[in-house]
């Protein structure tokens, strides 16, 4: 969907623009510009929307593959997943995420009437108005976000007993943090590509800050009670492994030679001790913080992906 709706905002700004201006920018060099600008606003909307959607699928997969490890009945599990993506406020979201995105052309120029229309060009124009459509729908995007994160958070008090070992029931729970995460920072490294403008540039890098704390968040969030609930399960165990050492650990003779008879018994308990005490607090592996890391580095590529877009649309429209 985010492609078809990226390819006809496109095609409808190149009609018009062949209908008006001959296929060059009305407003000659500037105007250039202003053609970039309308194209990254028309791929973040569509961005977006596109996202927004797979969010909300990828929350009902991870509430049904959760649904065994639940202690919940099968209609209970239905109306979870049903509810999936269901948002409160959304129309308070879309309003604050629209104003948010009509803040840096006013920030640019201060003291310019940038939303008066007479002064629009035909490519002004397309990015005024699809700037805060773009940000309506990344408001929405990041309300699914926390409210799915939220969703998974309070199931976690409905698991059934975890096996420490076994994290596995886990594995819905990161593979949603996993999709907010790229998510995040797939909007973050479009929002960087407004660098192509030289005096956002103070607004994008806002924008990947922004957006690499936000992927950061993102993936821990939907987890926070599986660690929590980890944790707690991991001391449970702790403890009893500790009092059970105490009580089976081998009493000596005064040479120092065991006086016990539960030697072989002391030695598995302290191998326990030792493997739940090298557990990680989080229910993600090696592989998981690697590809976090590279969902990071998406916003990274943008800088040097921007300067080549700029350059060569720059280059078509100057012909």
């Amino acid at each position: 969907m985010g492609a078809a709706l990226f390819a006809g905002l496109s095609c409808a700004f190149a009609l018009l623009e062949l209908a008006f201006a001959g296929g060059r920018p009305i407003g000659g060099a500037a105007g250039a510009r202003d053609v970039v600008l309308a194209e990254l606003n028309f791929l973040l909307l569509a961005y977006a929307v596109a996202a927004r959607l797979h969010v909300v699928a990828a929350s009902r997969r991870a509430l049904a593959a959760l649904a065994p490890a639940l202690a919940l009945a099968p209609a209970e599990v239905a109306r979870e997943v049903d509810a999936a993506g269901s948002l409160r406020g959304r129309w308070a979201w879309g309003v604050a995420g629209a104003l948010v995105a009509a803040l840096p052309p006013l920030l640019v120029d201060p003291g310019y009437p940038v939303y008066d229309p007479r002064r629009w060009t035909l490519e002004v124009a397309w990015h005024r108005v699809t700037a805060p459509l773009a940000g309506w729908w990344l408001a929405l995007l990041l309300g699914v976000v926390i409210g799915e994160s939220r969703r998974l958070d309070r199931l976690t008090a409905r698991l059934r007993p975890l096996d420490v070992f076994d994290l596995r029931p886990l594995d819905p729970f990161v593979r949603q943090g996993l999709t907010h995460a790229l998510v995040l920072a797939g909007a973050c490294a479009i929002g960087l590509l407004f660098l192509v403008e030289d005096r956002l540039g103070s607004v994008a890098i806002l924008i990947g800050t922004i957006g690499s704390v936000g992927a950061a968040l993102g993936l821990l969030l939907p987890l926070r009670g599986a660690r929590a609930r980890l944790r707690a399960t991991r001391n449970a165990r702790l403890a009893s492994c500790r009092a059970a050492l105490a009580s089976a650990a081998p009493a000596t003779a005064e040479d120092g030679a065991p006086a016990g008879a539960t030697p072989g018994r002391f030695a598995d308990l302290a191998a326990l001790e030792a493997r739940l005490l090298a557990l990680g607090e989080w229910p993600f592996d090696a592989s998981t913080l690697l590809r976090f890391a590279l969902y990071l580095a998406l916003p990274l590529g943008s800088w040097a992906g921007g300067a080549v877009v700029e350059r060569v649309l720059e280059t078509l429209l100057d012909r």
